[in-house]
Parts: structure tokens; sequence; C-alpha cells
């Protein structure tokens, strides 16, 4: 049931029914029962999302993600959490955003739980998302940009989570960048990292820190002495007193 209705989320605006307002309410509460439910029983994989077939037919442009991949459950959060997001026309901003952290939390506890760590569907869906970072998709960097437009903050803090967990869960790739997408991950990260607000930035120290356990000779050059120039200037400007500051 939670396949069928997650694919509404995706279907084009201009189809949508009179009842578009009950529609997204629906929506956003079965993406609501779906975190609860990633989050509190611990045992959805990312494997099972990527395998868990969606109940509706869904039908895309030619150059859209669906047309990509099968249309999985995984596919249908991908899909909320990207550019393609857009088609969607929601009936409230609050819907829209309730519906970005909702993916991002069931998603990310996904992602946390590495019982099927090692295997090829796991690896088949990581190397989804992580190449999904960049244009034309732009999973995470989309949604994102969408949310410090509007101020969600809930929602940004949610993405981040999101975009920390995956580095963090994903590291043997991420650090070597062998996957597309890494590097568009990390400077993803360094971006969240130097965000103003405190709830935004702190979930992405994890990231570092498991980067920092892959010994450098194992790491993308790009990942040793340049990410952590770049990473110990923004840190210096966060921890730095105000310019008004008095002792």
């Amino acid at each position: 049931a939670l396949t069928g209705y997650a694919s509404i989320g995706v279907t084009d605006g201009a189809s949508a029914s009179p009842s578009l307002e009950s529609r997204d309410e629906w929506l956003c509460e079965s993406l609501k029962t779906l975190s609860k439910w990633t989050e509190g029983c611990k045992a959805i994989t990312l494997s099972q999302l990527h395998e868990t077939l969606s109940a509706t037919p869904t039908t895309s442009p030619p150059n859209d993600i669906n047309n990509r991949v099968p249309p999985s459950l995984l596919t249908q959060l991908l899909s909320l959490l990207s550019a393609q997001s857009h088609q969607k026309q929601w009936s409230t901003a609050l819907h829209a955003q309730n519906s970005l952290i909702h993916s991002s939390r069931a998603l990310a506890a996904a992602i946390s739980n590495t019982g099927d760590y090692g295997t090829s569907s796991r690896r088949a869906a990581a190397s989804l998302l992580l190449s999904s970072l960049p244009p034309p998709v732009e999973f995470l960097r989309h949604p994102l940009s969408l949310s410090q437009s509007q101020h969600w903050e809930d929602a940004i803090v949610a993405l981040s989570d999101l975009a920390a967990t995956l580095a963090r869960e994903e590291m043997d790739d991420v650090a070597t960048c062998r996957m597309v997408g890494s590097t568009d991950l990390v400077e993803l990260l360094l971006s969240l990292q130097s965000h103003p607000v405190h709830a935004v930035a702190v979930p992405v120290l994890e990231a570092w820190l498991t980067l920092q356990d892959v010994p450098t000779s194992e790491r993308h050059p790009d990942l040793a002495s340049p990410l952590y120039g770049r990473l110990v200037e923004v840190i210096l400007k966060r921890v730095a007193y105000p310019p008004s500051f008095v002792s």
C-alpha cells in the first residue's frame, strides 16, 4: 500500500484529481508511516527499498529517473528528493515540506541499517543514489535549494542528516571516488558544514570522522590534504568569536 501511495507524489500535476489536498495528505501520512517504520523496527534495508516494486505504474518523460531504473520504492523516494519533484503540484507548502522531511528520514534510516552491507543489491542502490546527485536529477541538491529559499529549517536538517548518513555508511566507496557522484556528495557536505544553523552542520561532522578512519593511501588524493585544508577553514569560521565579541 505504501508503494502505491508514494507513487502519487511523482505524478504530473495536470493529471491530479480535484481532491488534491486530500491526496497530498494521504501521501504525507504514508511517508510518515514509512519513516516511523524504518526508524522503529530497524529491519528495513536500502536493498529492500530498491527491490520493493511500486504498486502503481509510473509514466514519465524519456529523460526521467523512473525510466533509468525499475519503479521501486527507492526510486519513488528519490523522485521526491530530486529535481523531478517540481512536477508535483502541492496543495500547500506544509505538505511539500513534510514530504521532504519524512522521505529523508525514511531513506536515512534504511541506509543506516547495514544488514545488507556488502551485497550487490545494496551497492546498486548506493550507486543509484550517488549517481543521482549531479544534474539533471540533483538528488538532495534541488530539495535543499528549495528548502533554503522557503526557510524550511526542519526539512534542511532532515536533508543534511540524510546526506551525512549516505556518506558515513558508504564511505568505503565515497573515499575512493569510485562511484559517480562521490565528489558531488563531498562538496554538498562542505556547503552544509558551513550552514549558519547549528542543527544542519552538526550531522556532517560524523561524515568527516568516518573519512578520517580511512587511510590516506586508500583515499582519492582530493580527499586528503586538499579537502581537510578547506574543512579546517570552514570549522574555524564556525568556532571563532564574532567581530563584536568583547572579553
